[in-house]
Order: C-alpha cells, then sequence, then structure tokens
C-alpha cells in the first residue's frame, strides 16, 4: 500500500518484510529497572492506519493511576485519513485493554494525533492551515468534543502538527500549552511559528500569551516545541523550539534550537539561549524535549536530538544533553552520543523515561527509527552524578524490518507500584493489516532485593496519605538506623519542587507533610508529582495527586 509522506522526509525503502528477533536488554546490574518484554501491546486494526503514537496523558479521571494516549495517525473513522486519538486508562492491574475514550474531528485528511491533538492538514477555510484541540479530563473521562480549539488561519501553516504541555510558563499553577505551526509565512517564507496557550480555571485562553517566530525562510521553527520544565530553577517553567531546517549560517538545514524562560509575565519574547547544529543537513532540534534532572543538581536539563547528523556516517543521527544551572543552560553538552550506523537516524523522537531505576537520578529514551533496514530501536540511558550513561541499559529492537519502531515516551506510573513506566511506537508495523502499527508498554521491574535495606533493617515510605489530595498530605517513613534521610518531591519533568524533609534523624517510623506548595512558597499547579524518599544509600518513589486548593 502506498505510504505517506512523513513530517521528516523520510523515504523507508523497498525491502521485504521479514520477521527478525526481538531483543530487550536490561542492565544485570539493576535491581530495579524496566521488564524486558512489553507488559501491554495493541496493533492498529485497519491498514496504513499508522497506529502507535505514544503519548502520557497524566490522570485524566483522577483515579490515581497514569493514563496514556496512542494516535493513529491514518486511521479511517469512517473519514478517510482523519486520525483517531484513543485513551487507554490505567489501574492497579496495569493498563486497560480497550480504549475508554475515542477522540477525532470529523474531518477527511485531517490526520489527528493525541489528547493535546493537532491535526496539520486540518482545513475551514484555508487548505491545511491546521488546528488544535483540548480535552479536558473528569472523573468520567475526557469529553467527546474538544473543550477547546484554535486553527491556523493561514494557507499551509500546518498549526498543530505539534501540540504539546507548555508546562506552567508564568507560576499561575495553571498548565499551559504550546502549538507549532511549522510552515506559517509571516516575512519569511515557511519559516514557521509558536504560540503558547495559557491556562486559567476556565481553560485555556482562546488568544495565545506569546507567539514565537524564527525570522528566516524555510527554517521549520515550531516543527517540534515543548516544554522543558524549570531549567534555571527560578521557580518557572521554560519552552523549547527547534528550528530544524535553520540554515542560517551558511550550512544548509544545520538546525537551531530557542529557549524561552518563563517569569511571573510568561515567557521571555526573545530567545535567552540559542544553539546551531553547526553540521550542514544534521538537522539539529528535529526533537527536542525535557531531559528531567539527569545529574541531579536540581536543575532541568534539555533533551535535542539532530536525527541526520553526519559524523562521519551519512545521516546516522545524534543527540544531546545540555544541563540547567541558576544562570540558565550551559552551551556545552554534557553528553552526546552519535547512531554510527548509515541512516540510523538516532534520536528521532525521544524524552525523559522518568527515574526507572530509582537512584535519584532522571534517565532519558530515545528512538533510532532506521536502525536495522527501519526496524528500530528504543534505547534507555542512565542518569548519574556526571550525567548520562555511555551505554544504553536497555535496549528494544524492532521485530519487524520497516516497521519503524520510532514513538517513545515515559508515561509515567501506569499501575500505580511507584515505578516509572514506558511506551514505544512502531508505526508501520504489519500485524493483521499492512502497516497497521503496534505500541507497546513496558512496566517498571523491581526485583524485590531493594526492598530490604544493608543489616536486614526495614527501609520503608508509605504511600501518601491521603493522595490525591488539595491542602496536605501526610508522608511517612522509616528508617533503619540513625542517619540523614531526604524527602524531595518532582514534578514529571524531574523539576524540583519542594523539600518537605532533610534533616538527620533516628532509626524508627517519621513523618512528613507536604502542603502542595513549592520551596519558594507557591502553590504548585495541580497534577501528578513524584515523592522521593533518600536515606542509606537507596532511594524510594511514591505518586501523589495535587488537587488545587482554590
Amino acid at each position: 500500500m502506498r505510504r505517506p509522506s512523513h513530517p521528516l522526509g523520510r523515504l523507508l525503502r523497498a525491502v521485504p518484510r521479514a520477521s527478525v528477533i526481538l531483543l530487550i536488554a536490561a542492565s544485570a546490574r539493576a535491581a530495579i529497572s524496566l521488564r524486558t518484554t512489553p507488559g501491554w501491546q495493541r496493533d492498529g486494526n485497519q491498514a496504513d492506519c499508522r497506529f502507535g503514537t505514544v503519548a502520557g496523558a497524566g490522570d485524566v479521571n483522577g483515579d490515581g493511576f497514569d493514563d496514556v494516549i496512542v494516535g493513529s495517525y491514518d486511521a479511517d473513522h469512517p473519514e478517510v485519513d482523519e486520525g483517531v486519538a484513543y485513551l487507554f486508562l490505567g489501574s492497579a492491574s496495569g493498563l486497560g485493554t480497550s480504549p475508554a475514550w475515542i477522540g477525532e474531528v470529523n474531518q477527511a485528511g485531517a490526520h489527528l494525533a493525541d489528547k493535546l491533538s493537532g491535526a496539520g492538514f486540518y482545513h475551514d477555510g484555508e487548505t491545511d492551515e491546521g488546528a488544535a484541540f483540548v480535552f479536558l479530563g473528569s472523573p468520567g473521562g475526557p469529553s467527546l468534543t474538544p473543550d477547546w480549539m484554535a486553527e491556523g488561519n493561514q494557507t499551509g501553516a500546518q498549526f498543530g502538527a505539534c501540540v504539546q504541555a507548555a508546562g506552567d510558563v508564568n507560576g499561575d499553577g495553571y498548565a499551559d500549552v504550546v502549538v507549532g505551526a511549522w510552515q506559517y509565512s509571516h516575512g519569511q517564507a515557511a519559516e514557521g511559528r509558536a504560540y503558547v496557550y495559557c491556562g486559567s480555571d476556565t481553560g485555556l485562553s482562546d488568544t495565545p500569551a506569546w507567539i514565537g517566530e524564527s525570522d528566516s525562510n524555510g527554517a521549520a521553527y515550531g516543527y517540534f516545541c515543548r516544554g522543558i520544565g524549570d531549567v534555571n530553577h527560578d521557580g518557572y517553567d521554560d519552552l523549547a523550539v527547534g528550528a530544524r531546517r535553520f540554515g542560517g549560517n551558511g550550512l544548509s538545514t544545520e538546525g537551531r534550537v530557542y529557549v524561552y524562560y518563563g517569569s511571573a509575565n510568561g515567557l521571555s519574547t526573545t530567545p535567552e539561549w540559542v544553539e546551531d547544529g553547526g553540521r550542514a543537513n544534521g538537522e539539529f532540534g528535529s526533537a527536542v524535549g525535557p531531559a528531567g534532572d539527569v545529574n541531579g543538581d536540581g536543575f532541568g536539563d534539555l533533551l535535542v536530538g539532530a536525527f541526520r547528523w553526519d559524523d562521519p556516517t551519512t545521516d546516522e543521527g545524534a543527540a544531546f544533553v545540555y544541563p540547567g544551572s541558576a544562570t540558565g543552560l550551559s552551551h556545552t553538552p554534557i553528553w552526546m552520543k552519535e547512531g554510527e550506523q548509515n541512516r540510523a537516524y538516532f534520536s528521532y523522537h525521544l524524552d525523559c523515561a522518568g527515574d526507572v531505576n530509582l537512584d535519584g537520578y532522571d534517565d532519558i529514551i530515545l528512538s533510532v527509527q532506521g536502525w536495522n533496514t527501519n526496524a528500530g530501536r528504543a534505547l534507555v540511558y542512565l542518569g548519574s552524578p556526571t550525567g548520562l550513561s555511555s551505554t544504553p541499559a536497555w535496549i528494544q529492537e524492532g521485530d519487524q524490518a520497516a516497521g519503524s519502531l520510532e514513538s517513545v515516551r515515559g508515561v509515567g506510573d501506569v499501575n500505580g507500584d511507584g515505578l516509572a513506566d514506558v511506551m514505544t511506537g512502531a508505526l508501520y508495523r504489519d500485524s493483521l493489516f499492512v502497516d497497521a502499527g503496534r505500541a507497546y508498554l513496558f512496566y517498571g521491574f523491581n526485583d524485590g532485593n531493594t526492598a530490604v535495606a544493608p543489616g536486614g533493617a526495614e527501609l520503608r515510605l508509605d504511600p501518601p496519605a491521603p493522595n490525591p489530595f488539595a491542602t496536605v498530605t501526610t508522608l511517612s517513613f522509616r528508617l533503619p538506623a540513625a542517619g540523614p534521610a531526604r524527602i524531595s518531591v518532582h514534578d514529571l519533568s524531574g523539576r524540583l519542587v519542594a523539600v518537605p524533609f532533610d534533616a538527620f534523624a533516628d532509626a524508627g517510623p517519621h513523618v512528613a507533610r507536604w502542603d502542595g506548595h513549592a520551596s519558594d512558597g507557591r502553590e504548585a499547579g495541580a497534577g501528578v508529582y513524584f515523592i522521593r524518599f533518600t536515606a542509606a544509600g537507596t532511594t524510594r518513589t511514591r505518586r501523589v495527586v495535587h488537587l488545587r486548593s482554590r
């Protein structure tokens, strides 16, 4: 069957479909890691529907378990290629087998993607102007019709080709959303644009609070844009925008990344941090996202992909991590990896995986779409005091040539066991239907040995109570012996929010409390947070849901 053009302009080679062995590796040293076989998987239900664009949805129904969205970009439902998004709910027994909600826009060729939904080819007066949609959660799940919608209002702009969470850029306690329109023209042809819409107690604003542009012909600014947490720890979330086709230094499509810091007034009007790829055709900024805090210094770090990087292998791809600090992002990466295979497209997609081994350092997951004749692979690299590991601790190999294992995301904790879970998607994998696609979920794994501290005495962090909470939650813990103990609160991007307890404590039970406020005294936004308890050389993690108290 004919395949639609991919947003990254990928050309899949015409090769026979052949099954290959699925090889998944995990670090033998890790007592806590990711499962080596998927705990959940699902195939697309029609030919050429490209099921498998995965994303975390947070806890949309407030039951204390994280939920996920899987997009089927080219699904017919019933309009041809309108695209469909499916919501699967988390629970104590894991992810649901049937979707609890199905989102669509009822327009042929719109190509809907996920819950913070974009349809880059949507048209309502202008061809391919694009549109973005938001479906709000509730105890009964998301609404059946969008609670918010915006359109591109320019022919060919492809507004909504990227729609992502921006974090809370103005510190008002409400989540904000960023929308990219990578083909928008405004003085320069196809320079691209990004828009931030701020949240409030009545939902998202109808007009953008912030608009950014590249002012460079054909830069594709906004092809990928996303909140990256708080990289300078000033209490406001920051935003990264990639312009993967920027070529302003005489290097064709070298790519550029812009970072804007948040403040009480929202995002800065000009970027505080700009980094160019420095390599022709590398497309630096083809993917950007939060790395979490990979070195444990309390500052969020930036993850950048350049999927067509050559050094020297053609289109091998590369990924970079830039560390945050009190003065902002460094221009020197603390970690860089390359694909080391011709047309591997290393870093095709990337994300913070959470802290998959509970060592107190955030980890990352990325895909290598072109690996092994476009079978693709997914890799997890672990954080440490010096940054990310040089070799992956976990690998998923695509099990079908040209199946394109390319979508990867950290999705929180869908079964409430306190361990981070990840999802992957192979958008062109054949099953009952050609190019139907497949999504996979891998649960966090604890071999049981970490539940007892050295010497056999119990080290314990009890579940927060109440959970969810609005005003205060109790954090009960037990030490096996006297020593220093620390309880810290982190958001989903790994950013440090608060430290309810940090002191030397006697052996035995103790109680700390978190009142839902950040260290600077402002109320933390409603949402999911991770409680980290570190003592006796061991880390425990629990998840808590904070509800707005006003």
